[in-house]
């Protein structure tokens, strides 16, 4: 399963960074939209957010004192 989305990710980083269509003759060249790319930086955050190690999930749990009881 790792080594498929390792796949994919590749596939993804490899497709962002290739221009969009190439005219080799009549030297043309169309880069990738920024929406596009700001939707694949979004991914990586996300991704990256997902799989940190963060202990408690970003949730915090404490037992309630009420004041003087010590």
């Amino acid at each position: 399963m790792s080594e498929e989305l390792d796949a994919v990710e590749t596939a993804l980083e490899s497709a962002a960074t290739s221009p969009k269509s190439v005219s080799v003759d009549g030297r043309s060249a169309e880069s990738r939209s920024v929406d596009d790319l700001l939707k694949l930086a979004a991914y990586q955050a996300a991704k990256d957010a997902a799989s940190s190690n963060v202990a408690g999930f970003g949730m915090r749990f404490q037992k309630i004192r009420p004041p003087g009881a010590g």
